[in-house]
């Protein structure tokens, strides 16, 4: 018998409103007759026929009662079954259970007790539950534990028992005071995070860790952990949160985000890239270095020899010091020396100062006590060509040394003259400082030449504290020298005269000097130039740091030429705190920069263009950079080779210190003039700066390089416009420097109206709160100049009889309303109580009709010195608002002939253009400049 098999399904509505669908097969016999029915619960219907081909069974009835089928069994519990050692507050966790109808939700059961039938504790829809601190476990007890999975029509499916046993030992601590121990309290600081919630669950200052770096976010330098300090993020308007803006490209140059940031280049500036100035670096470490070295707290560099110090090596006495010198052989560089004094001592710190030239190199001894405690000492060391080792030829002492001199905290060498700075010694008072200079004779002994002070030296200058050498001119820093205020610094320059003896030839202050500055902290001297770093200057914020670059003339004139700045200056990143300079190659080191964390350090290259002008080339930053580490700290250059100290990096320790050999592209990249006029009063500046003009200036900027030229008015003048190589009416605009450019810049004086037009958009702003539309302006100025009994205070009366006003002050709103608008429109505030009882009283009385109070608040505001600032604000919007009417005019806009959704865009443009407009200047041009496009839509 053949057997044809047939799927039907059928839709059951059952009372529950769910609606399913049941599964039937139907069988067939070959004579086409219905021989079975099997439904989805498996239940089969069979049928026969007699011979005459009745059919027997009952007949095929509609399908039956709703099937309900239950969730699966939880699994993968947590802590697995058998753990031993579990806290006392565990998180339980298992894997959910599915259900195999659709509709269903799983709630889940647990139970949780001591022994294998553990009683219900909660329940809930989570795969997860925390035993909270009331419930706190026992110490060293076996746990079972149970989760049943039930869905929505109650059907349970229970889980296997599991068990743990718990920790017989915890901490008794209590971070947050309360009555839970840490062990048994679930939020250990009370900071309203669960611990298992907090990645710092007993630090009350931090419950985030974004990145997972393990640092939290209240103090994470790098919240998303994508290499890019928050604060660098954000000036770029990044998000400091989003990993992804790293690989981003934002001044489209082909660099990512991160590979300018790690590079120093500008991230948003095109024209300075990696491929700009090459930036790579090695790392260099003592062979034997350990924490707390302090290696990299001086740094020297002559060629391919580099000297680093490490003042608190313990090379067989704490914190003695030494010195290590590294040689270049191919493209490495090997230690090729470990130098330490003869006879130190322990606390000696041999090594905070290092100088070099050639094959020559001193190292100072600020703590040496041969001439009595901290009195100081240096040491003279030669390479020998034969033996191919350094060897100490001379300990370098003041013929005049005394207890706490701090002899040699300061160093320098060039050729046969070595000058070493004692910056408290007692020459011109207490701590007034000296400089000692020495000298190799021809048979390569080294004595003693002469002792130099400031003429005007005084307590506390600390002279001495930098020392620099070139040639016959030395140069002696006083960072606590008086002259610009308390601790402002000064720079004394020495020469040799006929007889050879050295005399001051010159004392140098920064032109902006001010207390606290410490211009003289850090001195270089190469040639003509001499760089001064003042960490302690305010300029960028709060110690920001400065440097300043002078040269001397031929007749022998110091003057200063440049003030060097970060581009991107902090508050306390003591720029400045040391300085190299070789050729035309500027180095400042940052060493409390923040980029890489707290401290982390930084330096900057500075080089001049094609015409002189020097600007920012390149910011150092170490890769592997983090907190503390102080990359900066000190810095030496050589040809195009920059090396850096890093005393805090932790590689080898904590404090063990590192140094970074950069290798840079100081090609001098062809540049390009351009030139900047303009006419009216305001003024002109760039980015890269270079110009700042208040009539006409030209700067030079690198081929190629983009530069924003952005226009400020003045006065009563508002900026009209770029020509020449820059165009359009926004305040800024963009030049490429593929050539000479010219631009020309207008500032025109804002619109001079008549008395009239002046009243009357006072009283439109005042009444209505927005610029006014050009035909009614004139309507009403008409009125005015053509009938002798219209006043100001007429129209201001009329106002009111217009439908717009009728409907912004209904008459059974009364007049509070009137009062709040008024004075928000004028003065930009709300009435004071006492102001706002007098004018309610008075209009409610009928003392004053509502048109003679706008005008008296008017006046009254103008003739008011202390409302000065707020009428400044109304002046402001006055202008705005006649230079949107000159628009309409200039655009043949009437405000009758505009459809009414027209009618309501221009007075929406009106009451937008002058929402932001403060006393300031610039907003009311910020204004008056978007009032052509906000137009442009409406023109005929």
């Amino acid at each position: 018998m053949n057997v044809l098999r047939i799927l039907c399904v059928y839709l059951l509505i059952i009372y529950s409103s769910s609606l399913l669908p049941e599964v039937f097969y139907y069988e067939y016999d070959s004579n086409n007759r219905l021989i079975g029915v099997e439904h989805q619960d498996g239940t089969y219907e069979d049928y026969v026929y007699d011979n005459m081909g009745n059919r027997l069974h009952k007949a095929v009835t509609a399908p039956g009662a709703f099937i309900n089928r239950p969730p699966s069994t939880v699994s993968s519990p947590s802590p697995a079954s058998g753990t031993a050692g579990v806290d006392l507050l565990p998180l339980l966790s298992w894997s959910a259970a599915m259900d195999p109808d659709p509709e269903d939700a799983v709630a889940y059961y647990i139970h949780l007790g001591t022994s294998s039938n553990p009683p219900l504790l909660s329940s809930g829809n989570a795969t997860a539950f925390g035993i909270p601190s009331a419930l706190c476990l026992d110490p060293g007890t076996t746990y079972f534990w149970q989760v049943s999975a039930r869905d929505s029509h109650n059907t349970e499916t229970q889980g296997p028992v599991w068990q743990f046993t718990t920790t017989s030992t915890f901490e008794q601590t209590n971070t947050d005071g309360d009555s839970f121990v840490d062990a048994c309290d679930e939020d250990d600081d009370n900071d309203g995070v669960s611990d298992v919630l907090d990645p710092f669950p007993r630090d009350p200052s931090e419950s985030a860790d974004t990145d997972g770096d393990g640092v939290g976010d209240n103090t994470d330098a790098d919240l998303d952990g994508d290499g890019i300090p928050n604060r660098v993020e954000v000036g770029l308007e990044l998000d400091p949160e989003d990993p992804s803006d790293a690989a981003d490209d934002l001044d489209g140059d082909g660099y990512s985000n991160l590979a300018e940031y790690r590079n120093g280049s500008d991230i948003d500036g095109a024209a300075s890239h990696p491929g700009n100035l090459a930036i790579s670096h090695i790392k260099l470490f003592a062979q034997d270095g350990a924490a707390n070295d302090a290696f990299g707290i001086a740094a020297a560099l002559d060629g391919d020899v580099l000297v680093v110090g490490a003042d608190e090596d313990d090379g067989g006495e704490r914190d003695v010091g030494a010195a290590f010198v590294f040689a270049r052989q191919g493209d490495v560089w090997i230690q090729q020396a470990k130098l330490t004094p003869t006879g130190g001592a322990s606390g000696d710190r041999f090594g905070a100062s290092i100088g070099l030239s050639g094959t020559a190199l001193v190292v100072g001894v600020r703590y040496d006590d041969e001439q009595g405690s901290n009195a100081g000492a240096a040491y003279v060391y030669e390479y020998d060509d034969d033996s191919r080792r350094w060897r100490q030829t001379a300990k370098l002492l003041a013929p005049d040394g005394n207890s706490g001199d701090l002899f040699g905290s300061s160093v320098a060498i060039h050729g046969d003259l070595a000058v070493v700075g004692a910056p408290e010694n007692n020459a011109k008072g207490s701590d007034s400082g000296a400089a000692y200079v020495f000298s190799r004779n021809g048979a390569g002994l080294w004595g003693y030449q002469d002792k130099l002070t400031a003429s005007d030296g005084s307590s506390y200058d600390g002279f001495g504290q930098a020392v620099s050498i070139y040639a016959e001119t030395i140069a002696v820093g006083a960072p606590g020298q008086e002259a610009n205020g308390d601790d402002a610094g000064a720079v004394y320059v020495f020469g040799t005269g006929a007889n050879g003896a050295w005399t001051q030839r010159a004392k140098l202050l920064a032109l902006e000097g001010a207390e606290d500055d410490q211009f003289g902290f850090a001195v270089a001297l190469f040639g003509d130039r001499l760089l001064v770093g003042s960490p302690g200057n305010d300029f960028g914020g709060s110690n920001a740091g400065s440097a300043d670059l002078f040269t001397r003339s031929s007749s022998g004139l110091w003057t200063q030429t440049t003030r060097l700045l970060a581009v991107d200056s902090s508050a306390s990143d003591q720029f400045g705190s040391d300085v190299a300079l070789a050729g035309d190659i500027a180095v400042i080191g940052t060493r409390y920069d923040d980029d890489n964390g707290s401290n982390s350090g930084s330096a900057y290259v500075f080089q001049p263009n094609g015409s002189g002008v020097w600007s920012q080339e390149k910011k150092l930053r170490a890769n592997d950079a983090g907190s503390g580490d102080e990359l900066g700290g000190a810095v030496a250059v050589s040809g195009s080779r920059v090396l850096v100290g890093a005393l805090g990096d932790d590689d080898l320790g904590s404090n063990a210190g590192a140094a970074y050999v950069f290798e840079l592209d100081t090609t001098v990249r062809p540049s390009q003039v351009l030139t900047v006029t303009k006419s009216g009063t305001g003024n002109v500046t760039s980015s890269p700066s270079g110009i700042s003009c208040g009539s006409v200036c030209t700067a030079s900027f690198d081929t190629n390089t983009q530069v924003t030229l952005t226009a400020e008015p003045s006065g009563e003048y508002r900026f009209g416009g770029w020509s020449g190589d820059c165009g359009g009416t926004s305040k800024t605009c963009q030049v490429g420097m593929d050539g000479a450019k010219s631009v020309f810049a207008q500032f025109t004086l804002l619109i001079r109206p008549t008395e009239v037009d002046w009243q009357v958009t006072e009283i439109y702003i005042a009444t209505m709160g927005y610029a006014a539309d050009n035909e009614g302006l004139q309507y009403w100025v008409e009125q005015i100049q053509n009938h002798l009994e219209w006043t100001p205070t007429t129209v201001a009366q009329s106002f009111f009889d217009q439908p717009l006003v009728q409907a912004q002050y209904p008459a059974e709103q009364g007049y509070g309303a009137l009062v709040d608008a008024l004075y928000q429109n004028i003065f930009g505030r709300a009435a004071d109580s006492d102001g706002y009882a007098y004018w309610l009283s008075e209009l409610e009385s009928g003392h004053i009709q509502r048109n003679q109070m706008i005008i008296a608040l008017i006046e009254g505001g103008w003739a008011n010195p202390e409302a000065a600032n707020d009428m400044a604000r109304f002046a402001n919007r006055v202008h705005v608002s006649l230079a949107f009417t000159e628009e309409q005019s200039a655009r043949g806009l009437v405000y009758s002939a505009l459809s009414e959704a027209d009618r309501v865009t221009l007075r929406e443009i009106g009451r937008d253009l002058l929402a932001d407009v403060t006393a300031e200047v610039a907003t009311r041009e910020n204004a008056i400049a978007r009032v052509p496009g906000l137009l442009a839509p409406l023109s005929p």
